[in-house]
């Protein structure tokens, strides 16, 4: 690259600083070996995977890299002027076709004029065969004093690989540090990266549609002030760490979270049409910050951010049956029950923090996700916090604890509709919603709705409780205390297992089970179903449920079994010869009605005899089987008769076996 230190330093209209194409050929640390484009700022593009980014977003200094054949990447320009720097031409270290644009880095006092700053990744390359455009170079400007009204840019190259459709390789990055305010301007597109840490200024200003992104673990601190402003978009990573007293989202722009980041902050402000805070799915929006507003028209969102297509504890099964097609088409279930034959409800009504399930259906995102906000301060809601759920999905969560919860806005949770591309798969069930205040101003709606079509299709609405912090939280107590059998002599009390959540209960012979009267004793403010002291069929385990306060339950199931007959009648049934079979090639197994007394049984096997062969031993096997050992193999499909003949050959009882009796032997040796 080149260096240029100068007091002063003037481009004209017309002039330039180029280097366009001085950069690395196709083995830089940025060229990929396929047909991507190369990477430098922003990856390159093209089906294979391009190789990573590379070099330093506050300090750019690399050269860019080179893609296919002869192209090279854009060279490196490095400024430093002590006193003005006036460009109304142009400063570039473009890369040539498919390779990545250089690196612009000017330290002026004073920057003035009109021109332009550009680093720029190539163009595709259209042959024989396509190869992808370059990624976009760096781009960092320090300055004292700035009346600069130009343009700084490090887009990715682009091309049209059916000569309409245009595709794009990834910007790179551009910098703008006032380091008289010790302020950071990202007007393009911008990557925090470790390798440049610290990153600590008085404010830093998003704005033009810029693209912000982050490495995982950065941390970003600012004195004052972060505005998200015009349209741009700044997407945290994993356990990113914000240390900022207030952020303002504005103008149509995007805040998306990434549910593991650490965010001090006193005000946040999401203000102007579609400005909004969102998440990734299956992750919580979680904010804990004093004070929050959300102006009218913007959105703190977790909408489709739920389980996906047919996942859940709600959803319905995603195997389509033809004999029960009720349980595919339902709708999906969370703090109400979807459309058709749907599963039950769950989750809490008082503290919701659980993910609406999602539907079935082609198109469809998912439920509603988790939105979970506490403000010490001001809770001013005009706009719309939302955790809508996807057709034929449930809504998701949203709880708020606030000091002072004010504004006309809406807080939602709704179900997605039916999706009908040939059969109708049901909506969804509505989610679940609470608030919790110290001073009560709010005057909008907060709505947990299940899809309000027709009213045969149509899923349940959700749960909405709103309620002051200084009432006391609905009770999660739901055990059985106490669980018996009323109107026996005496009473039959259960033993409870807390652990396994069952019961276990012993009633007198000769009882019926089939309607017993039971009385339950549950948990104080908790309810149960069946009721206590209604006929209940034991005559297979019944479950019971116990619903606490907060609307949470447990299931228990109650096992009664009838003790036996004290005085049973006595058994005078006489075993019986009801089968053999050929187990081996010199072995047969005969089997009698009930099972034998062992020590009535001769083990030379003296009671049986066996059609043409000589028996020279027998045991006892439970069950009624006797083993028979024969002194000569049997021939090969033999089926030989076999004759017991005894008067001391006994069941357990005592009764003697019926003789004598023969049977004919089985075969399939």
């Amino acid at each position: 690259g080149v260096k240029i230190n100068a007091v002063n330093i003037t481009i004209d209209a017309g002039s330039s600083i180029s280097a366009d194409g001085k950069g690395y050929d196709h083995t830089g640390p940025g060229s990929s070996s396929s047909d991507a484009g190369a990477s430098y700022g922003g990856l390159g593009e093209r089906g294979a995977l391009p190789t990573s980014t590379y070099g330093s977003a506050k300090e750019p200094i690399s050269l860019g890299s080179g893609g296919y054949g002869y192209f090279r990447g854009g060279g490196a320009i490095r400024l430093v002027v002590s006193d003005t720097f006036t460009n109304n031409g142009k400063i570039s270290a473009n890369g040539d076709e498919t390779s990545s644009g250089g690196s612009i880095y000017v330290t002026a006092k004073n920057i003035t004029g009109n021109g332009n700053f550009l680093a720029d990744g190539g163009h595709l390359h259209v042959g024989d065969i396509f190869f992808g455009s370059g990624g976009g170079g760096r781009i960092a400007i320090y300055y004292h004093n700035s009346s600069f009204t130009g343009t700084t840019e490090a887009k990715g190259g682009c091309g049209s690989y059916d000569g309409n459709t245009p595709t794009c390789a990834k910007d790179g990055t551009v910098g703008i540090f006032d380091e008289t305010k010790n302020d950071l301007y990202l007007n393009n597109s911008w990557k925090f990266i470790q390798a440049d840490a610290p990153f600590n200024f008085n404010n830093i200003y998003i704005s033009n549609g810029a693209k912000v992104t982050s490495e995982n673990g950065v941390s970003i601190v600012a004195t004052n002030n972060l505005l998200l402003d015009k349209n741009s978009t700044f997407s945290l990573a994993e356990n990113q760490i914000l240390n900022i007293p207030t952020i303002t989202i504005d103008g149509g722009s995007t805040l998306t979270l990434s549910g593991s980041e650490t965010i001090t902050a006193n005000t946040l402000i999401v203000n102007g049409t579609n400005s909004m805070v969102t998440i990734p799915s299956l992750k919580t929006l979680s904010l804990n910050i004093p004070n929050i507003t959300i102006g009218a028209g913007a959105f703190i969102s977790a909408d489709s951010k739920g389980y996906g297509t047919g996942v859940g504890p709600g959803s319905p099964t995603t195997v389509y049956d033809p004999n029960n097609p009720g349980q595919y088409y339902a709708g999906a279930s969370y703090g109400g029950k979807g459309g058709g034959s749907a599963k039950a409800i769950y989750g809490s009504k008082f503290a919701p923090v659980d993910f609406g399930s999602g539907g079935n259906g082609s198109y469809v995102h998912g439920g509603g996700g988790v939105i979970r906000m506490i403000a010490t301060g001001n809770f001013i809601n005009n706009g719309t916090v939302s955790a809508d759920g996807d057709s034929t999905s449930s809504g998701g969560s949203i709880y708020i604890t606030a000091n002072v919860l004010d504004g006309t806005g809406v807080f939602r949770a709704n179900s997605g509709g039916p999706y009908c591309p040939f059969s109708c798969h049901f909506p969804g069930g509505g989610g679940r919603i609470a608030i919790y205040y110290k001073t009560y101003l709010f005057t909008g709606m907060a709505v947990s709705s299940g899809w309000n079509g027709y009213s045969e299709t149509r899923g349940q609405d959700g749960t909405v409780y709103i309620a002051s912090q200084s009432a006391p939280l609905p009770s999660s107590a739901k055990q059985i205390t106490s669980f018996y059998i009323n109107g026996l002599n005496p009473n039959v009390f259960g033993v409870i297992n807390e652990s396994n959540h069952t019961i276990a209960l012993s009633v007198p012979f000769d009882t019926g089970v089939s309607s017993l009267n039971s009385i339950a004793l549950v948990s104080a403010d908790a309810s149960i179903i069946p009721a206590s002291n209604t006929g209940q069929n034991f005559s297979s385990p019944a479950t019971y449920t116990v619903t606490a306060e907060d609307g949470s339950a447990q299931d228990y199931v109650v096992t009664v079994t009838v003790t036996p007959d004290p005085n049973p009648p006595a058994d005078t049934t006489q075993p019986v010869l009801v089968s053999a079979k050929v187990t081996s090639v010199n072995m047969i197994e005969v089997t009698f009605s009930k099972d034998i007394n062992g020590t009535t049984v001769n083990t030379t096997g003296s009671e049986f005899a066996v059609a043409g062969y000589t028996v020279s031993s027998a045991h006892k096997l439970t069950g009624g089987i006797i083993i028979l050992t024969l002194s000569a193999n049997i021939g090969a499909g033999e089926t030989p008769s076999i004759t017991f003949t005894s008067t001391n050959f006994k069941d357990l009882a005592g009764n003697q076996a019926v003789s004598p009796a023969t049977v004919i032997a089985t075969n399939n040796i």
